[in-house]
C-alpha cells in the first residue's frame, strides 16, 4: 500500500473534492490522486523536479501559501504534508491546515516511521531522508487530547489525523518521548501504529 492508496481510498469513501497537496516534490503523488480538485504548494527550488511544475498552483512556502488565504473561507477536505521535514515547519502546518479543513476533513503526513537514526537526522546528511516528522506525530500523541491520530505502517510511515479525541501518551514527559532512543523502543504506541491489514478493517 502506497501513500496515493490511501489518499484515494479516503477520496473515494468519503466522496472528498478539495485536496490540497505540501511539497509537491516531482509530482509523483498529486498526479495519481483522484480528486476533482487538487492544489499544490511548492517553492519549486529544486531544479530534480523540473516536472513538478505541472501540478504546482502555488510557487511558494507553505507558510506564503497560508498567509496568502489566512482571510479566506477555503476549506480542503483532505490535506497532505509532505514539505520540509523538519518538525518545527511540520507543527506551524499541521496548525495551518487544521485552519483551512473542512469539518470532516483529514490530514495526512509522510515520512513519519524513519528506519534508521541517520535518516531523520536534522539537517539532511543523506540521500534517503525522512526527517524528524515523527517528532510532530509524538507531540500530538503526547499533547493534543482533540485530534485522533494512527500511523499505517507503510511506506516510511503515513500518519493520519483528524478532529476528534484520543488518549493521551502520558508514560513519560514530552521531552522523553521525544528522545531517538526511546522512540524506537516504543514507536508502536507513540505513533499509534497499525499494520495495512488493521488500516484495511478500519472504519474511518
Amino acid at each position: 500500500m502506497y501513500r496515493t492508496d490511501i489518499i484515494n481510498r479516503y477520496i473515494s469513501k468519503y466522496k472528498f473534492e478539495k485536496y490540497l497537496e505540501i511539497g509537491v516534490a516531482d509530482g509523483f503523488c498529486i498526479e495519481r490522486v483522484s480528486a476533482k480538485h487538487k492544489d499544490g504548494v511548492d517553492p519549486g527550488v529544486d531544479p530534480h523536479y523540473s516536472h513538478q511544475c505541472d501540478f504546482v498552483s502555488h510557487k511558494m512556502t507553505s507558510d506564503e501559501f497560508f498567509q496568502k488565504v489566512e482571510d479566506s473561507n477555503i476549506l480542503y477536505d483532505f490535506i497532505f504534508i509532505d514539505g520540509l521535514h523538519h518538525t518545527e515547519q511540520v507543527d506551524k502546518d499541521i496548525v495551518n491546515s487544521l485552519k483551512h479543513l473542512s469539518p470532516n476533513g483529514l490530514i495526512m503526513l509522510h515520512d513519519t516511521d524513519p528506519d534508521s537514526y541517520e535518516s531523520q537526522l536534522v539537517p539532511r546528511t543523506q540521500t534517503i531522508w525522512n526527517g524528524d516528522v515523527w517528532k510532530s506525530v509524538v507531540k500530538l500523541r503526547c499533547s493534543n487530547p482533540d485530534l485522533e491520530i494512527f500511523t499505517v505502517d507503510t511506506d516510511c510511515g503515513c500518519a493520519v489525523l483528524k478532529r476528534g479525541n484520543q488518549k493521551l501518551y502520558d508514560r513519560v514527559p514530552l521531552s522523553a518521548a521525544l528522545n531517538w532512543n526511546y522512540f524506537c523502543v516504543n514507536k508502536k504506541e507513540l505513533l499509534n501504529l497499525i499494520s495495512i491489514e488493521e488500516f484495511s478493517a478500519k472504519n474511518i
